[in-house]
């Protein structure tokens, strides 16, 4: 357990300080250092982790932002969470936790599998309607929903399911965030979408991709570009944490 001192001031009446015409200074604290922390929306989901890690080094002075919001000029950005292995890993880099890549629907849904060229299919716009999935299925529209090109998300989806952002249907909705798609796929029965295991929850429901190996694990990392104890510790918690 850390040990925080406190300083005390005892300014003790005498005659001798009465007399005297000095003042008395009390002792002044330097500010804490400022840590800048920003993250992507794929690893939103790992904030309130990172609020606690944070609170518990009080060592330092935590800005924790989106990626989407500019650190100020006048703090060094230290630390940066993203999801997925970053193109350039080097030992400032560090695997915090892993996740999984997920194709949703709604939970009303009654399909728990497809092929990979059934998925292929729906995503590149050749098919359209859930009956072309399976004649006992509504003839309704199928709702795609997916990210901009430079998600991380994105990237990985079209790598691993022989995809590319030019071939996907024009036609899908695109969403910024993966809570806001999430919450889309659950207001809409016929609607299929992509998100990762961190992101699930009962309003959604995870398919299967038959022909498929086990779901690849992709890493969740930080890039620090200071190194000192209270990073590492700080570090240390967050793996901790964020797999229990």
């Amino acid at each position: 357990m850390r040990v925080f001192k406190i300083l005390i001031s005892l300014l003790i009446a005498s005659p001798i300080f009465a007399c005297s015409g000095s003042p008395v200074l009390s002792p002044t604290s330097t500010p804490a250092p400022i840590i800048g922390v920003q993250f992507t929306p794929e690893t939103e989901w790992l904030i309130p982790i990172v609020q606690e890690c944070s609170q518990s080094i009080p060592e330092y002075n935590w800005l924790i932002q989106s990626a989407d919001n500019p650190i100020p000029d006048d703090v060094q950005l230290t630390i940066f969470l993203n999801w997925g292995e970053p193109e350039n890993a080097d030992p400032s880099t560090f695997t915090i936790a892993t996740d999984t890549l997920q194709i949703v629907t709604h939970p009303s849904n009654p399909v728990q599998e497809i092929s990979l060229s059934e998925l292929q299919a729906i995503f590149e716009g050749r098919t359209t309607r859930w009956n072309e999935i399976s004649e006992n299925l509504p003839a309704e529209d199928i709702q795609i929903w997916i990210y901009p090109e430079n998600s991380s998300l994105m990237t990985i989806f079209q790598f691993s399911y022989g995809l590319s952002f030019n071939s996907i249907t024009p036609l899908a909705f695109l969403s910024p965030h993966p809570s806001h798609l999430r919450e889309e796929i659950a207001e809409n029965p016929y609607a299929i979408g992509i998100l990762s295991t961190h992101w699930l929850n009962e309003s959604v429901n995870p398919l299967t991709v038959s022909a498929e190996s086990p779901p690849q694990e992709f890493p969740i990392t930080a890039r620090i570009t200071k190194d000192d104890p209270y990073i590492r510790e700080w570090l240390a918690c967050l793996q901790l944490k964020s797999n229990s």
